[in-house]
């Protein structure tokens, strides 16, 4: 004998739109500051950039926020995880998945930039490492390598802040 299931409630998609639209406004706040932020690592405008951190990291609890209500919202209305949500948005309301699709575009290219800016501070990390290992008579000398993988020069230079 078959079951007769009942049809689950009707998905309010207003809702989905009204997450997904917070999260573009989010989003395209953090491209902004994304830019910034490599704007002052490039002319190493260490002020701003100390601002910007903070101001980054506000907007990304913004961002995980607003993310796990959509999510909660999502799982209410019997969509485990986006990818169900999506796949019901694409049969349903095929405007708002493709509105969805784009801002993970936005997404990507949040992604990108934030790993332009890590290899920025990277480089900027070493340059200034050297720097102090010259200043510090270190510059030449052997390095080992802790646990950890990282460097660490050998200390048998002439300091030369030192007489």
């Amino acid at each position: 004998m078959i079951q007769a299931t009942t049809p689950a409630a009707p998905i309010a998609w207003g809702t989905l739109r009204q997450y997904l639209e917070r999260d573009q406004q989010l989003s395209e706040a953090l491209l902004a500051l994304l830019e910034s932020e490599r704007t002052c690592l490039e002319q190493r405008d260490y002020s701003a950039f100390e601002e910007l951190l903070q101001r980054k990291s506000a907007l990304l609890g913004e961002l995980a926020g607003n993310g796990q209500q959509r999510l909660q919202w999502q799982q209410s209305v019997g969509l485990p995880d986006d990818r169900a949500a999506l796949a019901a948005a694409e049969a349903a309301e095929p405007s708002l998945a493709e509105f969805w699709r784009q801002l993970a575009t936005v997404w990507e290219t949040c992604q990108q930039r934030t790993r332009v800016n890590e290899q920025i501070a990277q480089r900027t990390r070493i340059v200034v490492g050297r720097m102090l290992d010259i200043l510090s008579g270190n510059a030449g000398q052997g390095s080992t390598y802790d646990a950890g993988g990282t460097t660490h020069r050998l200390q048998t230079g002439r300091n030369i802040t030192t007489v």
